[in-house]
């Protein structure tokens, strides 16, 4: 009877940690209800801004998982992220982007943004047709959503706005196909980002 106790104990064990065992958003969330409920709102304040920080770090990681691998002929740095203004009184949403560079070190640069004021800024503009013509180009369809765009002076841009998703794909180089950057932006599901 007293190994089957020693066993049950050590299976429980086994199971029941990782159940009780939760992540540093999460502790750091109850770390802030407990400096709520002791009164402690200066504590409860800074513990809620620290975990609204480690959220936005994990969104730039999941979205910098998002960028396609190059396409032939092309390289790529690593995907670099920053989550900005994050705290209980200013979102500035999250921001991360990866370049790419051709044979003819011709660069490619995508970005996406998330919950970020120039999402809200640009929505406006979407309404009216004359002023999208003007700052975001022709219309476009890439992966069935609308995106624009442009080809100005040697750079070329493509934007695709989704809810509160901005992706920009952008060149500097006058040999960098349109057909490139629809592959790129075809290959980036932005549904994936929560």
């Amino acid at each position: 009877m007293h190994i089957l106790v020693q066993v049950l104990i050590i299976l429980s064990c086994a199971f029941l940690t990782p159940l009780a065992h939760a992540d540093e958003i999460t502790d750091t969330i109850d770390k802030s209800i407990n400096y709520y409920e002791l009164g402690e709102l200066s504590n409860a304040t800074t513990q809620l801004g620290y975990a609204a920080k480690l959220i936005s770090q994990k969104q730039v990681h999941i979205i910098a998982r998002l960028f396609p691998e190059p396409l032939a002929g092309w390289t790529s740095r690593k995907a670099e992220g920053q989550s900005t203004g994050v705290g209980l009184a200013m979102n500035m949403g999250v921001m991360s982007e990866r370049q790419y560079q051709n044979g003819n070190n011709e660069i490619l640069t995508i970005t996406i943004h998330q919950n970020s004021p120039m999402i809200q800024a640009i929505k406006p503009i979407l309404t009216n047709s004359s002023i999208v013509a003007k700052r975001l180009g022709r219309s476009i369809t890439v992966n069935d959503q609308q995106a624009f765009i442009q080809d100005k002076n040697g750079t070329k841009k493509l934007t695709l706005l989704d809810e509160s998703k901005l992706l920009i794909i952008e060149t500097k180089g006058e040999e960098v196909l349109e057909a490139e950057m629809m592959q790129y932006a075809r290959a980036i599901d932005l549904n994936q980002i929560k």
